[in-house]
Order: structure tokens, then sequence, then C-alpha cells
């Protein structure tokens, strides 16, 4: 009756865990698809044909920008 007792216990234990790791699962599955969304558009914005270049295509951005406020700054 005991080990019962305890099995039952213990299969309430792991139901609990299994639908804590279920939750978790989909949190980030959900997360992954929200990040997935935000490359795809920062991909489209900088018209970026693969995400191994989104990175290298920021910075490039970045460093013009940088320079043509160097120009301005200089030429006002």
């Amino acid at each position: 009756m005991e080990n019962q007792t305890a099995s039952s216990g213990h299969q309430a234990t792991d139901q609990s865990e299994l639908n804590q790791l279920r939750q978790q699962l989909q949190a980030a599955q959900q997360e992954n698809a929200h990040l997935l969304e935000h490359r795809r558009r920062l991909m489209e914005v900088l018209n970026c044909k693969s995400p191994d270049r989104l990175e290298h295509d920021l910075r490039n951005v970045m460093n013009e920008l940088n320079l043509l406020r160097t120009i301005v700054e200089t030429d006002e």
C-alpha cells in the first residue's frame, strides 16, 4: 500500500515537472518565433539576403551613418 502511495506521489511529481517543461518549451518556441520575425524584418529593411550577413550589413549601415554625421559636422 505504501509503495502505491509513493508511486502515485512520484507520478504526480513527474506529471507536474512534465507540465512545467512543456510550458517552458512553448514559451521558448514563442520567443524563437518572435526573434525570427524580428530578424526577418531587419533583413527586409536592410535588403539583406542572408541571415549570416545581417550583423555585417547592419555594421556597414552604422558605419556609413557615422561617416555622414562626421561629414555634416565638418561642413557646418
